[in-house]
């Protein structure tokens, strides 16, 4: 476990600074300083948390630094997947205990796969390492690539976004790994933020949006820890840190437990915005989709197109013409609704808990004060945005 609480390269930030610094954010006086770490490609929501913060730009209440292409991969995911098809076939007394837990948490998703899709998921696997550098971007299954073509494929996927909302936001590379034996992982979007936030102030910190794992975020951490008073870091991922016996399989935090472990131990200012429960209040379905989003402008029908060919659909067995009943969580809009309309987003000071190897919070008495989102409000957060995208096009 990676615990730099009592590292001497990480010396804990007074209470008072990090008090101040943690302050609910006001975008009255002048724009806020912020750049969006993103798996853009990964499914839908980013496309409409990144959406929403243009919108904020336009409004002159952000003002958008960098956006950074986040890794991600579903390739261990579906690894398990397959081992627990291959379990199935064994009698449930030859099991072992996680044996039998692996093949529990993956039975009802093969069951949607092959009764709803009529698929094999293990069509999923090609190729065996991911694709190549040259492939297309869609040249292979979404859920078999690495972590260095799903960073590739949301550098894509942000540059056609930005061109088509007329966005000038500059665009960076980040990380085409996990980090492996806590060692960070050097990229040109780590760079400048380390650079920016070097530019910044405590009076005038960077807000870094984490809508991803935290790779790109903790080796900016490692890099240069003296850039810890000059940033907030907001990420969203997760159970709430008072949910001690539930271990965190959350997509953003499992990919890469290590910088999830630096975030909560370095000390640095951080808002954490729980996935399961809090953000996962934020929900569209089609009806939400086809009435707010799809004659809204082309910006609306790109967020409406993206979410009717959402890429994991295939993944969690969904029909893509049969979605009536259905809702999809937009979890990573919790980040920008919180720095533009804080009061849609409860959240009180916590002291920041241990994460072990295992995922699971550790209380600590003695940890560092972070920010918890507590409650998100859905009738404040959507209309608001629905409204901003209505007066952008119009």
């Amino acid at each position: 476990m990676i615990d730099l609480s009592q590292s001497p390269l990480f010396p804990r930030l007074p209470d008072e600074l990090l008090i101040s610094l943690l302050a609910l954010p006001s975008t009255r006086s002048k724009p806020l300083r912020v750049v969006v770490d993103t798996d853009l490609d990964n499914e839908i929501d980013d496309f409409f948390a990144l959406v929403h913060l243009c919108l904020a730009q336009a409004a002159a209440e952000v003002q958008l630094e960098a956006i950074y292409a986040a890794p991600y991969s579903f390739r261990s995911r579906l690894l398990d997947m397959l081992q627990a098809m291959d379990l199935q076939k064994l009698p449930a007394r030859d099991l072992s205990k996680p044996e039998q837990d692996l093949v529990a948490s993956y039975a009802d998703q093969i069951n949607q796969i092959q009764q709803n899709l009529n698929l094999d998921p293990r069509s999923f696997l090609w190729p065996p390492e991911g694709a190549p550098e040259s492939a297309p971007p869609n040249a292979y299954d979404h859920v078999a690539i690495g972590p260095k073509v799903g960073m590739e494929r949301s550098f894509t996927l942000a540059r056609e976004l930005l061109d088509l909302i007329g966005s000038d936001t500059p665009l960076f590379k980040g990380a085409d790994s996990y980090l492996q034996n806590g060692c960070p992982v050097r990229s040109e979007a780590v760079d400048h933020l380390i650079d920016l936030a070097r530019s910044a102030s405590s009076a005038n910190p960077i807000y870094v949006i984490g809508l991803a794992c935290a790779t790109n975020l903790a080796s900016a951490l490692l890099l240069a820890p003296d850039i810890r008073d000059k940033v907030v870091m907001t990420w969203t991922a997760g159970y709430p840190t008072n949910v001690t016996d539930l271990a965190n399989t959350s997509f953003n935090l499992s990919q890469d437990v290590a910088s999830a472990q630096i975030l909560f131990s370095s000390g640095v200012p951080l808002v954490y915005l729980p996935g399961f429960y809090i953000g996962q209040q934020l929900t569209l379905s089609q009806p939400d989709i086809e009435h707010w989003f799809a004659g809204t402008g082309r910006i609306g029908a790109a967020l409406a197109e993206r979410y009717f060919q959402n890429p994991l659909f295939n993944w969690y067995g969904i029909d893509a013409n049969n979605l009536n009943g259905r809702i999809w969580n937009i979890w990573d809009l919790i980040n920008g609704a919180w720095l533009v309309k804080p009061g849609s987003v409860a959240s009180r000071l916590v002291r920041a808990p241990k994460l072990n190897d295992d995922r699971y919070w550790v209380p600590d008495p003695d940890g560092n004060w972070i920010r918890e989102n507590t409650y998100t409000s859905y009738n404040s957060i959507f209309p608001d945005f629905v409204t901003r995208l209505a007066s952008f096009v119009t």
